[in-house]
């Protein structure tokens, strides 16, 4: 009787750990598409930020014809 209880306990356990380790997993690759997506952000900001910059040293380099 003892033998099967330790044996359902450890059943229980291993499934708890392999479950866990599921929702580790899911959550790792929650975390990795936050990151992807917040660098796809960053990327976007940082390439408006060089064409903003790419423009106002345009504007030094090449005046406009009317000044």
């Amino acid at each position: 009787m003892t033998a099967s209880i330790s044996g359902f306990i450890a059943k229980v356990a291993g499934e708890r750990s392999r479950v866990n380790k599921a929702k580790n997993v899911s959550a790792n690759k929650e975390l990795l598409f936050r990151i992807k997506t917040n660098l796809l952000k960053f990327k976007n900001i940082f390439c408006d930020l060089q064409l903003l910059i790419i423009k106002q040293i345009s504007r030094f380099i090449i005046p406009a014809s009317g000044d």
